[in-house]
């Protein structure tokens, strides 16, 4: 019998199923608003929350669940989920606005804005913050591979301290919960650019996901020297004292 080898030419070896994380965009859209056709980009009303710390976006997936063992066993013999949360979490580094509404749980209709002074002002802690909903759309892109995760109804939740110090840009930390839309009956619409499909090992071949090399260049340009593995003998002329002398092949055969 022989002995067990990793086969690394099975398909699920291919480099192309292999990916990084390399930039990526989150986009804010009012509630309700129609999720984008497939990969194409963003229009109004969704809006780019901008950059993103280097740390780039986290995603969890938090579940729980009851088990059930009979009184004849030690072990369960079911077991069913009693809920299941995502969540994705990033430092935004645009603090604009938009970002500084979501952070502090404040839609722009409570803010005022001081023409004369030039700054916006709103005000907390007189009642209890109130949930808002709204869609978000994640996007991770790796060259030509491309995830993108639609929440239609994401809410911030669990806010974290933002720390003022020189030497640190000031950033937002923001987790988001997906919670569940029900008129769209999900919480989350997953869409994958990758190379693969529903059903397949391995790749699929797309030409724009094969690995990359810098072409051929075996190719021999009109004025290349042929490969003929002779010498050739380029005829000149020398000047010695008032007479030329010339140089070449003017034997006869």
């Amino acid at each position: 019998m022989a002995d067990f080898k990793v086969d690394l030419t099975d398909p699920n070896f291919n480099a192309q199923l292999v990916s990084l994380g390399v930039t990526g965009t989150i986009h804010y859209a009012p509630y309700g608003t129609d999720a984008p056709e497939g990969l194409e980009a963003y229009e109004a009303p969704y809006v780019n929350l901008g950059w993103i710390s280097d740390e780039g976006l986290t995603e969890a997936i938090s579940r729980e669940s009851n088990s059930f063992t009979p009184w004849q066993s030690n072990s369960p013999v079911r077991e069913a989920a009693s809920s299941e949360e995502f969540t994705f979490s990033a430092v935004l580094w645009t603090i604009g606005g938009l970002a500084t509404a979501m952070r502090y749980g404040v839609p722009e209709s409570e803010m005022d804005y001081n023409s004369d002074g030039k700054f916006a002002e709103f005000t907390q802690g007189g009642d209890l913050p109130a949930e808002f909903r709204y869609g978000l759309g994640f996007d991770i892109l790796d060259g030509s591979k491309h995830r993108r995760f639609l929440l239609p109804a994401a809410s911030a939740i669990d806010p974290s301290d933002v720390t003022y110090q020189k030497g640190d840009l000031i950033g937002y930390p923001m987790t988001w919960r997906a919670n569940v839309d029900n008129k769209l009956g999900y919480s989350i619409l997953r869409r994958f650019k990758e190379g693969w499909r529903p059903g397949y090992v391995g790749a699929d071949g797309n030409d724009d996901l094969k690995v990359r090399d810098l072409g051929d260049w075996s190719k021999r340009s009109a004025s290349s020297p042929a490969d003929s593995g002779t010498a050739s003998r380029t005829s000149g002329s020398t000047t010695s004292g008032g007479s030329t002398a010339t140089t070449g092949d003017t034997g006869t055969a």
